[in-house]
């Protein structure tokens, strides 16, 4: 079980996507789950999300609630992938 839980909010965010990942990704420290919530881009932030292939990260959809709406119990009414 991952000891840190990284959250990642994505809102049309594709011209910042990959550094930001790649950042997080390429830490000296691997016990971590990266949970990336995209809240409904309108851009191809989603398409570019579902091509990652890492085992830390976890998708999650929203529904334009905001960061502000986003705690750890209300992860679980989010779509996963």
């Amino acid at each position: 079980m991952p000891q840190i839980s990284i959250i990642l909010p994505v809102y049309n965010g594709i011209k910042y996507l990959e550094e930001s990942i790649t950042s997080v990704l390429q830490q000296d420290y691997n016990n971590f789950e990266f949970l990336i919530v995209d809240d409904c881009s309108t851009d191809s932030s989603w398409e570019y999300l579902l091509s990652l292939k890492d085992e830390r990260i976890k998708l999650f959809k929203n529904k334009l609630l905001g960061l502000l709406t986003l705690s750890a119990p209300k992860l679980k009414m989010f779509v996963y992938n």
